[in-house]
């Protein structure tokens, strides 16, 4: 399957906004390699997500 290209999409100005509202964007790991390295740091897939909100819920 051929993913779509978020990065042509959601800037660096964007992603910025999204940090500074402590904010992160989840999307599938293939893509993180589609946006530069400094927002690839901040950039979160869906299993860490997951395992986010489970070790939440268990607090």
């Amino acid at each position: 399957m051929a993913w779509p290209n978020p990065s042509r999409w959601i800037s660096e100005n964007q992603t910025a906004e999204m940090r500074a509202k402590d904010s992160r964007l989840v999307i599938p790991r293939p893509l993180h390699t589609t946006f530069k390295p400094a927002q690839q740091a901040w950039l979160m897939d869906l299993r860490s997500f997951l395992g986010l909100v489970l070790e939440r819920q268990a607090a």
